[in-house]
């Protein structure tokens, strides 16, 4: 099987660039759809306008209503062939960067990814998520290819609620230690090859970028300041993230974080928030496994959340009431067939989930 490594066509990062945004965009075009929700639009169309300037304001914006749906692709994907658009532009957080790429993919049109926060690794890949109308994890959906540019403007980015970029570490924190565990176990990454050593390097990396940068980037963003420890953490949370995600692929820590949002509605923790809970299960479940628990690794792992504001418990996410029958249930919730679970180096079951969950709530962190 041949060896794979997939990426961006185009990565910008820095400051102020949307005011910039045509210079980036121009050699995929001259008319752009932009893809935004009500809130993202008024934060940016006055920077996109000014960047687009030099053409004639070649754009138009489309109003994204917030979640991923089957639906709600196919209402933009009509919209969209009403317009004379030669590329989509999606902007905001995950949901409409994945809308905007599911469009995209469904018109044949070269797509564009702004992000206005560094809480997911979204931007980067070939992937989007689709959710249900009532906001729980339906799949993930492979497209044809992917963004053309991804443009972070990372002025906007560290003006953004710190909650977010604390979400996108724990997103970017998972990468490592899932891509370790597709490593272990020999499956293939998203692209249906092998992975890279460079793969596995950039998932470490990421880690490594985190731990020296992540706090001092949490306290940067607080103030509303646009530093290199900003620069340094919107990276590994966005590209370093994305490339290692889907280069490497994905295991139990976001299998868990599926199966809470399909067994609490409505689940009130961000993506990242309960795919770094996720983590911590899986590092559990690895512990229990080899019979041995690394009590460095699980420090060092504790340690970043409880400096960055990661959450270390159920109670953390909004859980209060995390009974054995409410972790029976995310249990059965996250080892589905085709979960993300079973790239695991080692049988996984719903018993063995059950227990990681029970362990970590019996912790009291």
């Amino acid at each position: 099987m041949a060896k794979s490594l997939t990426a961006p066509a185009r990565y910008y990062q820095g400051s102020a660039l949307l005011s910039q945004s045509y210079r980036y965009v121009s050699h995929l075009g001259r008319r752009f759809a932009i893809i935004a929700d009500h809130l993202v639009k008024d934060l940016v169309e006055e920077r996109i306008e000014e960047g687009f300037r030099d053409a004639g304001n070649a754009c138009v914006f489309l109003h994204f209503n917030g979640e991923t749906t089957l639906g709600e692709v196919a209402r933009l994907t009509a919209l969209i062939c009403e317009e004379n658009c030669s590329g989509i532009i999606g902007v905001g957080g995950g949901k409409a960067i994945d809308a905007a790429k599911l469009v995209g993919d469904t018109c044949g049109l070269p797509v564009v990814i702004a992000p206005t926060s560094a809480a997911t690794d979204a931007p980067c890949s070939s992937m989007a998520v689709l959710y249900s109308e009532e906001g729980a994890f339906h799949k993930v959906q492979k497209l044809k290819s992917g963004p053309q540019v991804v443009l972070v403007d990372t002025e906007i980015i560290s003006k953004a609620p710190v909650r977010l970029l604390i979400s996108g570490m724990g997103d970017a924190f998972a990468t490592y230690y899932e891509a370790r565990a597709c490593e272990r176990a020999g499956v293939q990454n998203y692209t249906g090859g092998v992975r890279m050593h460079t793969s596995l390097t950039l998932a470490e990396l990421c880690r490594d970028l985190l731990l020296k940068y992540g706090y001092q980037a949490k306290r940067d963003v607080e103030a509303k300041r646009d530093t290199q420890a900003v620069e340094n953490v919107v990276e590994a949370n966005i590209y370093l993230s994305g490339i290692g995600f889907e280069n490497n692929g994905c295991a139990a820590a976001h299998a868990i974080q599926n199966g809470m949002t399909a067994a609490i509605k409505p689940f009130a923790a961000l993506h990242g928030e309960g795919v770094a809970l996720g983590t911590l299960v899986q590092l559990i479940m690895e512990y229990n496994e080899c019979g041995r628990w690394n009590q460095s690794e699980w420090n060092q792992a504790v340690t970043f959340y409880r400096k960055v504001g990661l959450p270390l418990s159920f109670g953390h996410i909004g859980i209060t009431d995390a009974d054995d029958l409410l972790l029976d249930k995310i249990a059965k919730a996250s080892v589905t067939p085709d979960s993300k679970a079973h790239n695991m180096p080692f049988e996984i079951t719903q018993e063995k989930i059950f227990t990681a969950l029970r362990q970590l709530r019996d912790m009291g962190l």
